[in-house]
């Protein structure tokens, strides 16, 4: 994260590459978690606008409706994805997503078993992940076959910051570095 919100490596993919779905729907996401909703779900839009299939567009319009207290329409743009053509782990933020804005509506009972699908979810993908070598075999192949010298010599050095050095809070267990970090 740089200057001005974070995002810094996001958009320098973004001018690289405006048409990147992927980095588009990085961005929003990144609003969505800085509490920036409007920017989030309009970059998100323009994601989905461009194929309705990013799932990660999805659940941030889908988080955005939320947290604006427009739950029918977060549960709309989760019912616009294939959660069935999903890996595992995106079938299981979707449910996350899906039991916490049926919470929020009051409809306990569903939200129950949005969370029970959710775990069911995430359990066959950690499982799959223990149990089969070949998943993280073809994880490492895949991320060496993305950092190539040539990709690595592309990269700018990091803006500078504006704002000091890190400050590292050092004590024992329950000596009170928590509270003071919310503090500060």
């Amino acid at each position: 994260a740089g200057p001005a919100g974070g995002g810094y490596g996001v958009r320098r993919a973004l001018a690289a590459a405006p048409d990147a779905g992927g980095a588009a729907a990085a961005l929003a996401s990144l609003r969505g978690k800085a509490g920036r909703l409007d920017e989030a779900a309009g970059v998100a839009r323009d994601v989905l606008a461009g194929g309705p299939g990013n799932v990660v567009a999805a659940l941030v319009l889908a988080k955005c409706a939320r947290r604006s207290g427009a739950g029918a329409d977060g549960l709309d743009h989760l019912a616009r994805v294939d959660g069935d053509a999903q890996p595992a782990d995106a079938r299981a933020a979707i449910a996350f997503e899906r039991g916490a804005i049926l919470d929020r509506l009051g409809r306990y009972d569903d939200a129950f078993d949005a969370y029970l699908a959710a775990n069911g979810f995430n359990h066959a993908h950690w499982r799959a992940k223990a149990t089969d070598r070949d998943v993280y075999v073809d994880e490492i192949a895949r991320l060496e076959a993305a950092f190539t010298a040539d990709w690595v010599a592309g990269w700018s050095p990091p803006v500078p910051e504006e704002s000091p050095p890190p400050l590292f809070l050092i004590g024992f267990p329950r000596s009170g570095t928590t509270l003071l970090d919310q503090m500060l």
